[in-house]
């Protein structure tokens, strides 16, 4: 995601001149998708690192609920 915020942000470096250089007709281009890919690499990193184990742990949790009611109506 670091490595997309150069061409989303349109703010690059030119080696040859050695500076700094906004909005070329690249970044211009390329920003939107940039920004596309962006946000849905944030969103999946998200998904994949707090939501899932959350709906993992609250499945895993609901199940030990229900076995120890199965347990105790046995009992």
């Amino acid at each position: 995601m670091i490595g997309l915020l150069p061409i989303a942000t349109g703010v690059g470096l030119d080696f040859l001149h050695l500076g700094f250089v906004t909005r070329s007709e690249t970044t211009q281009w390329w920003a939107p998708m940039a920004w596309a890919i962006f946000w849905g690499l944030l969103f999946n990193t998200l998904l994949v690192l707090v939501v899932t184990p959350t709906f993992y742990y609250a499945w895993e949790s609901w199940r030990e609920k229900a076995k120890a009611r199965k347990q105790a109506r046995v009992s």
